[in-house]
């Protein structure tokens, strides 16, 4: 395995490179299960309101979490407080999200189709909220 200065981690089979971000990108699957566990905590966070997050609150989750810098840097400095006390602590976290978000919408609102399309999330059609 290589890490690359772009953060990156590629494998070297025989004759071909696979980039391991890109790969877990592709795996619908696993990304429904994230958005599931983020729809769960948000709404764990929420009781008061008892709702769940509106759609759009989902189109960040997935940039940040199949972005390997993102991910060493919390798990480094082992934040306690979630994303948000990670990121105020830590403005670069979320340098290129708006970028890496745009890229990967995609992909996000295929990731969402299949949690809805298996049950493991709802839609409210007239709030957009998502449970």
């Amino acid at each position: 395995m290589t890490y690359e200065s772009d953060g990156t981690r590629t494998m070297t089979s025989s004759s071909e490179t696979i980039d391991l971000e890109f790969a877990a990108i592709q795996n619908e699957a696993l990304g429904a299960s994230l958005l599931w566990e983020f729809a769960k905590a948000y709404h764990e966070n929420k009781l008061a309101t008892n709702e769940g997050p509106a759609l759009p609150l989902f189109l960040p989750v997935l940039p940040l979490v199949f972005n390997s810098h993102v991910v060493s840097q919390i798990h480094n400095r082992r934040f306690t407080g979630g994303l948000f006390k990670a990121i105020a602590s830590d403005r670069s976290l979320i340098l290129g999200l708006q970028q890496r978000t745009s890229e990967m919408s995609n992909q996000t609102l295929s990731t969402l189709n299949l949690a809805f399309a298996s049950g493991l999330l709802t839609i409210n059609p007239e709030s957009t909220i998502v449970g």
